[in-house]
């Protein structure tokens, strides 16, 4: 059994969604100040007005003004700045913003 189905499995079982268990991608936004990102796979683009995250299946932009990065993890990413949108883009294509 991989990790990723393990985890799946024993969040199932335990009743718990699979984010707390596995290593799900999940964004919390806090106004249009800040923005994090955990499980990300990496940074790929980042100014001040433009930043691009690689997420295991699908990538976030994020846009606005003044953006700073101001954690870079492993398991997180921080940003902070005016923030003007946010656009979740995959393969298929966007899917929001």
């Amino acid at each position: 059994m991989r990790r990723r189905d393990g985890a799946a499995f024993i969040s199932k079982l335990a009743g718990l969604p699979e984010d707390v268990t596995g290593h799900v991608p999940r964004m919390t936004i806090i106004g249009n100040k800040q923005i994090l990102i955990h499980h990300p796979e990496r940074l790929e683009q980042f100014t001040d007005q433009d930043v691009l995250i690689k997420l295991p299946e699908a990538k976030i932009r994020i846009t606005g003004k003044l953006l700073e990065v101001k954690e870079l993890m492993p398991s997180e990413i921080v940003v902070e700045g005016t923030i003007t949108n946010v656009q979740f883009e995959t393969k298929q294509g966007k899917c929001f913003g």
